[in-house]
């Protein structure tokens, strides 16, 4: 009889403490979308995550969030999530990928420029469009006329193009806006070659 009750004490002791023995990571669940895209220049609002654990329940305001993003630079920024329970058992870190992006990235590409500058001819040529890296909308032009390279800068608003006011470069300057359509934009510009010559050229910006 003695030797059945000290069994039984044993086995008691054996389940207490093996309830005792937490080895269960915590769960960690992000709010929204593991992807997030902001604008540039614009503001990151930090969605934040639950985190569960099946001894110590809601453990949310425990979670250490690390990483950080800039939204005045374009680029990726990733976000950790991670939370241990009372018993030291780390969940799997989350992570959530944001994206600060230029609203004018959909127009990046190589065009074909067609210029039409009336009685002054004009060549067709090629020209790169490219977007800022630290302000929304606005956007870079190396070529608005043959043979002549030079980064132009302007701003997108909806579906039109404006030129910046850039002054003189060269003796040239350059002022204009135009329209964008499917596959490219349109601009009519004027290029101020000295206080007495300029050319007004209505140029058609296909995509490649």
């Amino acid at each position: 009889m003695k030797i059945k009750s000290k069994l039984l004490i044993f086995s008691i002791l054996g389940v207490v403490t093996m309830s005792c023995n937490d080895s269960t990571q915590p769960f960690i669940a992000l709010n929204g979308s593991p992807n997030h895209t902001i604008s540039l220049n614009s503001v990151y609002n930090e969605p934040g995550a639950i985190a569960i654990d099946d001894e110590d329940g809601d453990i949310s305001s425990a979670i250490v969030i690390t990483g950080s993003v800039d939204p005045d630079q374009k680029g990726e920024y990733h976000i950790y999530y991670n939370v241990a329970d009372n018993s030291g058992n780390n969940a799997s870190v989350e992570i959530r990928d944001v994206h600060v992006v230029n609203d004018a990235d959909y127009l990046e590409g190589f065009y074909l420029a067609t210029p039409n500058c009336g009685a002054t001819t004009q060549s067709n040529y090629t020209s790169t469009l490219t977007s800022s890296e630290t302000v929304n909308n606005k956007i870079f032009i190396d070529q608005l006329e043959m043979g002549i390279s030079t980064i132009i800068p302007g701003y997108v608003s909806n579906d039109s193009i404006t030129l910046a006011s850039i002054g003189t470069i060269n003796n040239y300057q350059y002022t204009g806006t135009g329209i964008i359509f499917n596959n490219g934009f349109n601009l009519n510009s004027i290029f101020n070659y000295s206080s007495n010559y300029a050319v007004n050229c209505a140029t058609v910006y296909t995509k490649q």
